[in-house]
């Protein structure tokens, strides 16, 4: 929400000399120019009215003797200033209210950024399985002794990839277009992406994770800038929270809120963006299972079908009328905290590590991040393990005097990761020969720290990879 100009002036205008209420609004584009000063009699009366005179909210006590202690009010979307003339609060008075708004050149534009054009979202579409429903659903426990506090509803995995338009048949558009069919059939082959967090039948049960085959939202957006000029912004890092789309989870009914968004941005020049938002529930898909280059393998096998048209059916610029964008319809809640993210790999020869040995070695990762970042953790922190052999996520509050500093063997090794290393974006194509020119990556909301335990992408390796995000000091 954002306030579109200083509170407006309200003036009450008395006036004896006729009835100014209409049975409906009368709506002109009016030009300053076009002033002529009215001639006032002395009956006529115009003075300045406040808000709460205007209102009355100060008064207004839903439970008796307990008035507002702070009432604020204004009006939003006027950048280029409102007149409005209606009808006085008192039948019995003659006059007409004028409220006043103007704009304020010292206007803040979203997430804090002023040299940023505003994007704006053109469609939202739910992607599903398509042919069928899932055979057996799978389902995946959320054991947490509070889900709130823990951040299960807010957090996710933001990835941003950027792609110059290489050809007449590439485009942001036409990628959606196919994604829309690409991305159902990616989803089919891993359907908890597109399930739902619910507490079981009755609403008050234990949390999970089930493939219901709800589906995932595809969301298309454009800017007004290239992806050259984008890309070399002073605040691109702040910007970036643009670029991707995410709605915290609903925490009393999550059962119809998404877990998986992708959204395609489409910049002047013809290059785009695709931006992966996904709750961090769900983040270890991504990583072991590798599913942005599986996606990007059955988006490449259907362009190259010699049967498939050179646009895809669901080409947004030929369904749009007259070339308009369509009202706002929905709002991202997605930001870029102030956190640097370490990832660890440890592997252990003939030997799987227990839960206790996993949050062992997370802490041991921590005091290693500690050190090379020079930011400290929180005295408490929430780390969240998932076991290779069970659809079980663990997440508790762990205290860092707690550790016990891990026995290693010789044949366990603990290894520093980058995010590509832990996720291998830089080489996904989704038309082939056209990498990403660009790839970022964050978690999103994580002001206190996070550590997370997940099972490695190799199966026959025996280990865990372990994240680390932990608040940047520097820039708090």
């Amino acid at each position: 929400m954002g306030r579109m100009g200083p509170t407006p002036t309200i003036s009450e205008c008395n006036s004896t000399v006729g009835n100014l209420r209409k049975s409906h609004w009368l709506k002109e584009y009016y030009s300053k120019h076009k002033h002529v000063k009215p001639q006032l009699s002395i009956k006529t009366q115009v003075t300045c009215a406040g808000w709460d005179e205007y209102l009355g909210a100060k008064e207004v006590a839903f439970r008796e003797g307990n008035k507002p202690i702070n009432v604020s009010y204004w009006i939003g979307s006027v950048l280029d200033g409102l007149v409005m003339a209606m009808p006085p609060p008192n039948q019995a008075t003659h006059g007409v209210n004028i409220l006043l708004s103007t704009s304020s050149l010292k206007m803040a534009s979203p997430y804090g950024i002023t040299n940023v054009p505003k994007l704006t979202i053109e469609a939202v579409q739910t992607v599903t399985r398509p042919y069928k429903v899932t055979d057996q659903r799978r389902s995946c426990r959320v054991l947490a002794t509070d889900p709130i506090a823990s951040g299960i509803f807010k957090r996710c995995l933001h990835v941003v990839l950027y792609y110059k338009n290489v050809s007449e048949e590439d485009s942001g558009w036409i990628f959606a277009g196919w994604a829309k069919e690409t991305l159902g059939k990616a989803i089919s082959e891993q359907p908890m992406l597109s399930g739902r967090l619910w507490r079981g039948e009755d609403g008050d049960g234990e949390l999970e994770i089930v493939s219901n085959d709800s589906g995932v939202r595809l969301i298309e957006t454009q800017v007004a800038v290239t992806l050259s000029e984008f890309l070399e912004l002073k605040e691109k890092e702040e910007a970036e929270a643009q670029l991707v789309f995410w709605n915290d989870i609903d925490e009393h009914n999550p059962r119809f809120s998404p877990l998986f968004y992708v959204q395609v941005t489409n910049f002047q020049c013809g290059g785009y963006s695709i931006g992966i938002s996904c709750s961090i529930l769900l983040a270890d898909l991504l990583v072991k299972e590798k599913f942005l280059t599986s996606w990007a393998n059955i988006h490449n096998n259907i362009l190259s079908s010699n049967n498939e048209p050179k646009k895809p059916l669901f080409y947004l610029p030929n369904l749009k009328r007259n070339g308009s964008s369509p009202p706002s319809i929905t709002s991202s809640t997605p930001r870029k905290d102030c956190v640097k993210t370490m990832h660890f790999k440890v592997t252990a020869e003939n030997a799987n590590l227990d839960g206790e040995t996993c949050k062992s070695l997370a802490l041991h990762c921590v005091e290693e991040t500690e050190s090379r970042l020079g930011s400290k953790m929180d005295s408490e922190f929430y780390l969240f393990v998932k076991e290779n052999s069970e659809d079980i996520i663990e997440i508790e509050k762990y205290p860092k005097h707690k550790h016990v500093k891990p026995q290693l063997s010789i044949k366990t090794q603990v290894t520093c990761a980058g995010w590509d290393e832990y996720l291998g974006t830089k080489e996904v194509a989704f038309r082939e020969g056209s990498k990403p020119i660009n790839v970022s990556y964050w978690i999103g909301s994580v002001l206190d720290g996070l550590v997370m335990a997940m099972p490695p992408p190799n199966q026959a390796t025996h280990g865990v990879n372990i994240l680390v995000a932990i608040p940047n000091e520097n820039e708090l």
